[in-house]
């Protein structure tokens, strides 16, 4: 289905993700601006390991 270098590439960002959107929440700021923070940093991750990971 997925190659290594792909699933290592999303759980990672997933990763990043979930710390990013958790971190947001946990400063006080509401749970939609978690999860923007969270989407953010998600897709910001995938591309730069996507580009750094050749």
């Amino acid at each position: 289905m997925f190659d290594l270098r792909t699933l290592v590439i999303l759980m990672i960002s997933l990763t990043i993700a979930i710390a990013a959107g958790w971190l947001t929440v946990r400063t006080g700021q509401p749970p939609a601006a978690g999860i923007l923070a969270g989407g953010a940093a998600f897709g910001g991750t995938l591309v730069l390991l996507d580009k750094f990971v050749r």
